[in-house]
């Protein structure tokens, strides 16, 4: 079976239009490149898109990322229903079987018109204080969908990325999951966009209803911001969704949104809301489509308010992604209660140990908690939260049955108990009972260690660091804050700690919690990127900082987080290039080729998306933790964007 190609394969044969494309104009053409001469894909789930500039036509290029069975039947059946010139309301395509050639052979492509314009989220930001142009934009997408509905089509993922605002009106992109009637009896390809579909909707419901619950959802939403732009801030409009998430639609009635719309002083508003609510009874085929005017159900539980609503989920579980953290925090203790409440644990707490235990008055404060330490028959270590966190306690169930195998010896021994501790008026709040672990942060370790001497420090951490991220790896789990604070050096090896951010595949779907240590992290990450490959950029730099400091062993002194900082940013290439010296008050040091070929490696992995970041670990076989395979692979990625001196 043939290897369906990775979005770094495309990146490499895109570069070559000349030798990789089968088409003759998109031979002439070029593709649009960053600052650094490497592409600039959009990729998604399903596809990386890249514009390719030739002389008469801006092209968009689909490159798929996985395969599809009779994809090239469906887009022949497509071609019949969709002109290949494109429609008022979809962009001209041509669908290339060989496409683009790899060198494990030809892929098929998708040859789009390129379209100047905005996503509908993006458009929505810029307008959302110009109610007329709000309400055209919500009359205008109406229209797009009677026209696909007279024609018996539906777009299968209406969502804001696939709905973009031209100056001529709106236009759609992506067919992949399109529903025309050559297709009737065959099952969907994909669900769409889970913040605009039905939560029922599954591979069965593939008919010419399908785009009826999300049209329902966008043009709702985009009417009530005409008449409410606050409604944009309040329920954070613009995080993959216009006002409404799957957990919305999940669970409406103990939905903050949903609260907030159906109380709202605009009846208009109220009405819609309502309106939507009703739709969430019918089955995704059974919902009307938007040309049938639908009447509120009389029968539905009225609401709490909002407010209420808030105050009586704290002892809940079931928190919806709507949301905010500045709402919930309102609702939260201080952290100065926490500090009073641990002194006395037989009055606060409902576990049983923890009760009789006592205080030993240590404690470390974090973004999301405070962990205290108490000592009874054994050491025990008690985090308590300072916001909630949507699905918290799925998310410590989930990760408690996958920290197994090579990745549990990680991991610290934990039980979320979500009654844990109470403020004393009857509420209790969620906290998380650990074995206590004794032992330095990794950055207090290695520098202690070099400076009594023991210059191979580093590269007996690097080695455990390495076996660290290669288990996590295998077991396809990502910490989602990794940094040198929350790896603890034990006498029986590394552990991490704060799992608050930690994905997981059974989380496939949800969003970061947390945008982990920006000393770390990739300057482009968001809360949308949630996913196995979180940990791959600052893996690297921890790895990058402990071979640094394998080098220049008496660099220790300058601090661990200078030397993330001149690892991570662009200061060593600088210095390679003007003076070939690393210079300090004593010392001058001469940059070794090995820091050079890293200096180029986190320059260049700074210009990837967050997603396409390789692990450590990539492609490095059975010798994995050997110091020359790791620099062959090292040379081998560089070989590929750069010229090594």
């Amino acid at each position: 079976m043939t290897t369906w190609p990775t979005p770094q394969d495309y990146n490499e044969a895109i570069q070559m239009p000349a030798f990789s494309f089968e088409d003759a104009e998109l031979r002439t053409g070029q593709p649009d490149l960053s600052p650094l001469g490497l592409p600039r894909p959009i990729t998604g789930a399903f596809a990386s898109v890249y514009r390719v500039r030739c002389q008469s036509h801006d092209w968009a290029v689909r490159c798929f990322l996985r395969d599809v069975a009779d994809q090239h039947k469906r887009y022949q059946i497509l071609s019949k229903y969709l002109p290949p010139s494109g429609t008022a309301y979809t962009a001209g395509f041509q669908y290339i079987p060989q496409g683009i050639k790899l060198p494990m052979g030809w892929f098929p492509i998708l040859k789009m018109e390129w379209l100047e314009g905005k996503s509908l989220e993006q458009f929505v930001n810029e307008y959302i204080g110009n109610p007329q142009t709000m309400q055209l934009l919500a009359e205008r997408f109406k229209q797009l969908v009677l026209a696909l509905n007279r024609k018996g089509l539906a777009h299968g993922d209406l969502q804001h990325g696939n709905i973009i605002v031209v100056p001529t009106g709106i236009k759609l992109v992506d067919y992949d999951g399109m529903y025309v009637p050559d297709f009737r009896g065959n099952k969907a390809t994909e669900l769409g966009h889970p913040n605009y579909q039905h939560p029922l909707r599954s591979a069965e419901h593939f008919g010419p209803y399908l785009d009826n619950f999300s049209a329902w959802v966008i043009y709702s939403s985009l009417l009530m911001l005409s008449i409410d732009k606050g409604l944009w801030r309040q329920l954070v409009g613009g995080d993959e969704c216009l006002l409404f998430r799957q957990t919305d639609f999940a669970n409406p009635y103990r939905s903050y949104a949903f609260a907030v719309l159906e109380h709202h002083a605009s009846p208009e508003i109220q009405h819609m809301a309502r309106v939507l609510r009703s739709l969430l009874q019918c089955g995704p085929d059974g919902v009307p489509p938007l040309s049938q005017e639908v009447t509120p159900l009389k029968d539905m539980p009225t609401l709490p308010d909002p407010v209420s609503l808030l105050s009586t989920r704290v002892t809940s579980a079931e928190w919806t992604d709507s949301e905010a953290p500045e709402r919930a925090r309102n609702v939260w203790p201080k952290p100065e209660y926490f500090e009073q409440a641990v002194k006395t644990p037989n009055m606060v707490f409902k576990d049983r140990e923890l009760r009789r235990a006592q205080n030993t008055f240590e404690h470390a404060v974090g973004k999301l908690g405070m962990v205290f330490h108490l000592k009874g028959q054994r050491q025990i270590a008690v985090k308590c939260f300072l916001r909630d966190v949507p699905d918290r306690e799925i998310r410590y169930y989930e990760l408690k049955k996958a920290a197994t195998g090579a990745a549990k010896p990680y991991f610290i021994d934990f039980e979320y108990q979500r009654e844990g501790i109470t403020d004393g008026s009857g509420k209790w709040f969620p906290i998380l009972k650990m074995d206590w672990i004794s032992g330095p942060t990794l950055d207090v370790f290695v520098l202690d260690r070099l400076k009594a001497g023991d210059k191979a420090a580093p590269d007996a951490l690097l080695f455990k660091f390495r076996t660290m991220m290669r288990a996590l790896m295998q077991s396809g789990i990502a910490h989602g804050d990794i940094s040198a604070k929350n790896i603890i050096v034990t006498q029986s090896g590394l552990k991490l700690v704060d799992y608050d951010n930690v994905y997981i595949p059974a989380l496939s779907g949800v969003q970061s919690s947390e945008f982990g240590d920006p000393l770390y992290q990739h300057p482009s990450r968001n809360l949308r990127h949630f996913g196995p490959y979180i940990d791959n950029y600052p893996a690297w730099v921890i790895d990058n900082t402990l071979s640094f400091l394998s080098c220049y062993p008496d660099s220790f002194h300058w601090g661990w987080d200078y030397i993330v900082q001149l690892v991570r940013d662009d200061q060593l290439l600088y210095f390679s290039q003007v003076t070939n010296q690393l210079v300090e008050p004593v010392l001058v040091w001469n940059i070794t080729a090995e820091v050079k070929r890293r200096a180029k490696l986190m320059h260049m992995l700074m210009q990837f998306p967050l997603e396409q970041v390789p692990p450590i670990v990539d492609d490095f076989g059975s010798n994995l933790l050997k110091r020359e395979a790791l620099m062959q692979s090292i040379n081998r990625v560089l070989g590929k964007y750069t010229t090594t001196p």
